[in-house]
């Protein structure tokens, strides 16, 4: 941070970021921005930015580096419950990102006779979503809702039981 000293510093949090530039003894000059913050630093109108959040990919892209941490913090969402109606779809969407998480979507293909013991590799949600495979008979597509962390280790098992076509993706929302 002592590389600051004489610098700019954009931020959305001009008086905490003096604050915490002052107490780490460093005299830089903040200035109060909105928006993005990431690409000002490219564009010459700050030498560093001090942002509650930061997504690797963003400070890549932008060529900007973590300097320091200067509190750490999570979001929490809270309400009063008069309003538990109104505020029920935003909690039923924050539920299903949240869900979604630790969870993958994983389809593939695998022999109709090995479908019952798909369950006892990845019991998914309720049972696999089995669907046929256009002129094929001996395969079907099984579509299953597996935890993230589970994915890799079983990857093997699946093979094992003459899984092919292994597609995961992310999933966005779980409403169980």
């Amino acid at each position: 941070l002592a590389d600051l000293t004489g610098k700019t510093v954009a931020t959305h949090l001009p008086a905490w970021t003096q604050r915490w530039l002052d107490s780490e003894g460093v005299d830089a000059h903040v200035v109060n921005m909105g928006g993005s913050l990431e690409g000002v630093c490219a564009v010459g109108l700050a030498d560093a930015i001090v942002d509650l959040r930061e997504t690797g990919g963003s400070l890549v892209r932008n060529h900007l580096r973590v300097l320091a941490e200067g509190q750490a913090c999570q979001a929490t969402f809270a309400w009063a419950s008069a309003a538990s109606d109104e505020i029920a779809p935003l909690t039923l969407r924050l539920e299903a990102a949240i869900a979604a998480r630790a969870t993958q979507y994983v389809m593939l293909h695998l022999p109709e006779e090995r479908v019952g013991d798909l369950g006892g590799v990845f019991p998914g949600l309720a049972a696999p979503t089995v669907l046929p495979l256009a002129g094929r008979e001996d395969i079907v597509a099984a579509h299953i809702v597996v935890k993230r962390a589970n994915l890799w280790s079983k990857l093997g098992e699946l093979r094992a039981m003459g899984a092919t076509g292994i597609v995961a993706l992310p999933t966005d929302a779980i409403l169980p």
